[in-house]
């Protein structure tokens, strides 16, 4: 491919994938894989940083599952629930 972007159909990505010698092809299921991975990676590391923010700022209890159930039942529309577990433990922090 030129330095110009192509638009491909899924259809024709899956052909010109299945064009290939089944080494590069399974060079490319490696190199998609890892990439997912970081990128999988990267969005729990967003959401830990996140979670913790959110804890820091005191925008999260700790309690029970039932404390959970009682908040969840009381919970006004519109209003959103951070939730974290506390590894370890039984307890659950929300």
């Amino acid at each position: 491919m030129s330095g110009a972007v192509q638009s491909l159909s899924f259809q024709d990505l899956i052909d010109a994938v299945e064009s290939l010698p089944l080494d590069d092809q399974s060079m490319l299921v490696e190199l998609i894989n890892k990439r997912i991975t970081e990128k999988r990676r990267a969005e729990l590391v967003a959401e830990v940083h996140e979670a913790r923010r959110a804890f820091k700022n005191g925008e999260v209890k700790r309690g029970m599952i039932e404390d959970l159930m009682r908040d969840l039942e009381d919970l006004e529309t519109g209003e959103e629930l951070i939730f974290l577990e506390a590894v370890g433990t039984h307890d659950e922090v929300y």
